[in-house]
């Protein structure tokens, strides 16, 4: 769920899906999915993400462990 902000989700290198504040939207599970800001500013999710084999903890959280921010892909313009 978009909280705050617009921007856009790029799946599977070229799907491209534009977000608006209040807009729900869901994507299978390890799917390939990169979060783009618009105009120059931040985008606030409310992220549901199913626990790992052992649950999630505030030491250990699979979500937070498989989160790249700031990065680009290889191959990718920045």
């Amino acid at each position: 769920m978009v909280l705050g902000g617009k921007g856009k989700i790029e799946l599977n290198h070229n799907q491209y899906h534009y977000l608006n504040e209040g807009e729900v939207f869901s994507m299978d599970r390890n799917e390939l999915h990169n979060f783009i800001c618009e105009d120059n500013s931040d985008v606030t999710l409310f992220v549901w993400a199913p626990d790992s084999g052992s649950g999630p903890t505030d030491e250990v959280n699979p979500l937070q462990a498989r989160t790249y921010i700031g990065q680009t892909r290889p191959g990718k313009n920045a």
